[in-house]
């Protein structure tokens, strides 16, 4: 329920007969400065939270980045030998070789040759 002039009107009678009209500026002084040092003070705090948050991500990050990609030191690996020459070579203009007499050659499907006689 909102505060209307009324209620204003009442509680401000009410603190003058309390305190006397002299005392009233006083009161309004020390009740500007406590506002005013409240909200530095809120302030103040606002900006630590946000300087701690940002060093605490920017630790966390340091140490994800470490975690994800550690530096690695790699040792020398051994070269491999060059491949060695094939131990025969094939002439793509050289003409099948011919079955020596006494051979049989296969179909190449697996199967044994049939002989017909």
């Amino acid at each position: 329920m909102p505060i209307g002039p009324w209620e204003l009107a009442i509680i401000l009678v009410i603190v003058i007969i309390i305190f006397g009209a002299g005392k009233l500026p006083e009161i309004g002084g020390a009740l500007g400065r406590g506002i005013r040092e409240f909200k530095e003070s809120a302030r103040d705090e606002d900006e630590e939270e946000e300087q701690q948050q940002e060093e605490q991500q920017q630790q966390y990050g340091q140490q994800q980045y470490g975690q994800q990609y550690p530096q690695q030191q790699y040792a020398q690996q051994p070269q491999a030998p060059p491949p060695a020459e094939p131990q025969y070579h094939s002439d793509p203009n050289a003409a099948p070789q011919q079955a020596q007499p006494g051979e049989q050659q296969g179909s190449g499907s697996g199967e044994p040759a049939r002989r017909d006689a």
